[in-house]
């Protein structure tokens, strides 16, 4: 109600400024605990709300009175969390929060709060769609699955992440288990089929889906296979759902004590790389052993080979504009790069001046810095620069002092 207070409030002025008051004065100060929890997973800034407020009018107007009817899911999630309950006690209370956010996000959770996006999930395909930019196709796709009516079900795989162990900063794989987990016991909870599409299209390519994550699943870029609109050969997004769906349903057959197996998938520890591949290899899904799989990532990734004009770790470089050139051992994708800071932090960072580009044969790759006397500096070409075929490249720090 605070958000739809500040929407009608914004719809009275074309003064940005007074726009962005309105929406913090009615809505981002007057947030609950559950959107302020929203705020900070998702990262939404008020200029965010404010744009898409002006830009897709007919899209609000539709979904209004969908997502004020939120209170009436409230007997239905109870429900489907007792079932939960049923099969797994629940180690810590959970509260439920239906907010607002930008599209980015129709559930999410924040230690034991669950936060549902309403302008994704109370939607459906009768919403106007007809503002959204190619942007948020992904957008088009979702509403038209009827999510509202999957909204107990959305709850009950949000509510199992509130038992499982954080996952930030981890591999694709143990990402994928850990959504996949979740969509899995959610289905064994109650009763009913997941209507993510990637879980229906997986069993029937399977193999074809299995040969291609066994090549990224390594990897520390989630690509198109989780939470991206990103295109892919597939054209099915979150296709990583499916992988740890079917990995954990592989393990679950396989018990004999199928109480024991739930309990054991939740209480992975899913910040931990290692221990899930351990337990991935033993579930023995994929077609060789994981540390053979990942010899072969390891190998496959490209890397930088060398570093001109100068010498990586040169002690001695002129001061002033400098083209940097890095070669690689292998064709890149021209739409790919990545910097970070080095080990010795933004203070030493060499900054990018201009980009010049790939060279024709995507073998090298130049840009501009300019360098000043006396300092130290370090960037690193990270794993945002991708080979041809999309598999991430080794990150390499480049660290020069200048004379």
């Amino acid at each position: 109600s605070n958000f739809w207070e500040a929407y009608d409030k914004v719809g009275t002025t074309q003064d940005s400024a007074e726009q962005t008051r309105y929406l913090n004065e009615l809505f981002i100060e007057k947030a609950s605990e559950g959107q302020q929890a929203m705020f900070q997973v998702r990262n939404y800034t008020v200029e965010q709300y404010r744009n898409a407020m002006n830009d897709y009018p007919k899209f609000w107007n539709s979904i209004r009175e969908k997502t004020l009817k939120a209170g009436e899911y409230a007997d239905g999630i109870a429900a489907g969390v007792s079932k939960l309950e049923k099969i797994y006690p629940l180690k810590s209370a959970g509260k439920v929060y239906f907010t607002m956010g930008v599209f980015r996000s129709p559930g999410t959770t924040l230690d034991s709060l669950v936060l549902i996006g309403s302008e994704f999930a109370c939607g459906d395909s009768t919403v106007v769609m007809d503002e959204f930019p190619a942007s948020l196709q992904y957008a088009k796709n979702y509403f038209n699955s009827n999510p509202s009516e999957d909204i107990v079900f959305l709850n009950v795989h949000e509510f199992v992440h509130t038992q499982q162990a954080d996952a930030r900063g981890t591999s694709l794989l143990t990402q994928s288990m850990r959504e996949g987990v979740a969509e899995f016991i959610a289905e064994l909870a109650t009763g009913q089929k997941s209507l993510t599409p990637a879980i229906s299209f997986g069993p029937p390519n399977d193999a074809e889906l299995k040969k291609q994550f066994q090549k990224e699943m390594f990897d520390f870029d989630y690509r198109y296979w989780l939470w991206s609109s990103r295109g892919n050969k597939f054209e099915v997004r979150d296709l990583g759902y499916y992988m740890g769906y079917a990995i954990a349903s592989k393990y679950y057959d396989a018990q004999p004590d199928k109480g024991q197996a739930i309990r054991d998938l939740i209480e992975l520890d899913y910040s931990d790389d290692a221990a899930i591949e351990k337990f991935v290899d033993e579930v023995g899904y994929f077609d060789a052993p994981i540390s053979t799989l990942k010899q072969k990532f390891e190998e496959n990734r490209p890397s930088v080979i060398k570093l001109a004009p100068f010498e990586n770790g040169s002690t001695n470089v002129p001061s002033g504009k400098h083209v940097l050139t890095v070669e690689f051992s292998t064709p890149m994708n021209k739409n790919s790069r990545g910097f970070e800071f080095g080990p010795l932090g933004k203070d030493h960072v060499l900054s990018v001046k201009k980009i010049i580009g790939y060279s024709e044969d995507r073998k090298s790759f130049s840009w501009e810095v300019e360098m000043e006397p006396g300092k130290h500096y370090q960037v690193e070409l990270s794993t945002g620069f991708r080979s041809f075929d999309d598999v991430t490249m080794k990150p390499f720090l480049v660290d020069l002092k200048t004379k």
